[in-house]
Order: C-alpha cells, then structure tokens, then sequence
C-alpha cells in the first residue's frame, strides 16, 4: 500500500482511503471488520492496557474500528471511571474474561460500563 506512510492532507483520499481533517482514516471495509460491532469485554480490556503505548491508529487496526471509536470509547470509559479499573486488572483475571468469551462466544450488549460493573463485581 503505497503512500500510506505520508500525513494525507485534509480531506484527501490515497489509494481510495479517505481521511478526515485530522488525518484520520475513515470507515474502510478491508481495515474496519468490526465497525459498529458492540466490544467484548476482553477488546475493552485490551484497550485500556494498551492504548497509551500503542496509540489509536494501531489500536483501530488491532480492533477493527475507526480512530474516532477508539478515541470516543476511551473517553466515555475515562468520564465513567472504569479505564483505570480495566487498566489495572491483573493479567490472570483478563485470561479468564477472554476464556469465558470464547466458551460463549458472546458480545458485550449493554456498553463498556455495564459491563466492565459486572465483570469486576464477579
């Protein structure tokens, strides 16, 4: 993919990807999998642990959602206090959200906050 390693400047397109004013890439199909797709529990976590080091550009890559996603749900878990919370649960308790996942191959449904509450309530 040539091209996508400059800053696009606002509002272009490189290789039929958009970018916003801000150099964010839009919503692509071939990047974007998961777009509009509810968190799991265990992608919630992931991001928490991960999104200072890594940033929201390979966060979104990572998650299969857009910058801003990334961006907005990190926001709203900072304001509902739970990213610290998520942020510091030890590795063995996130192995076991993500065992339990795959054993039921659920989606989180009612938000990060709700159940981030019921995870750390267990």
């Amino acid at each position: 993919m040539r091209g996508l390693n400059r800053q696009a400047t606002p509002e272009e397109t490189i290789e039929g990807i958009k970018f916003s004013l801000n150099g964010r890439m839009q919503y692509h199909p071939e990047f974007h999998f998961a777009h509009e797709e509810p968190f799991t529990l265990s992608e919630l976590v992931y991001m928490c642990k991960y999104v200072q080091i890594d940033g929201n550009k390979s966060m979104s890559m990572a998650l299969g959602r857009t910058e801003n996603t990334i961006a907005n749900q990190v926001y709203m878990m900072k304001k509902e206090g739970f990213f610290d919370v998520l942020k510091s649960l030890p590795d063995e308790d996130w192995e076991r959200i993500i065992q339990r996942e795959e054993r039921k191959g659920s989606q989180v449904g009612a938000g990060p906050a709700s159940a981030a509450e019921r995870e750390v309530k267990r």
